[in-house]
């Protein structure tokens, strides 16, 4: 990786829109947030993409309601879905 330089967005950056995104969802290990978070840091571009995304999640989870879907609905839906041309099965 080449020089960083704190408070500057550098184009080698590893704080791309799908390691913000799993970050936000909780897709990384303990460790895996840890390192990722460090990095943020080291970039205001990033860390401001990383605060912003962040923050409309909140947003939208704060603004939208859960339902809770029967497991026949689910079923029929997954049915569905897999028998569509390029869709493999689902994972439980």
């Amino acid at each position: 990786m080449g020089i960083r330089i704190p408070g500057r967005h550098n184009t080698n950056c590893r704080c791309t829109d799908e390691r913000v995104e799993m970050a936000l969802d909780g897709a990384l290990s303990r460790k895996e947030q840890e390192r990722f978070l460090q990095e943020v840091k080291l970039c205001a571009y990033c860390s401001e993409k990383y605060e912003r995304e962040k923050s409309f999640k909140q947003f939208l989870c704060n603004k939208v309601s859960r339902k809770a879907l029967s497991p026949s609905f689910i079923n029929s839906l997954k049915e569905k879905i897999g028998k569509q041309p390029g869709h493999g099965r689902f994972i439980n």
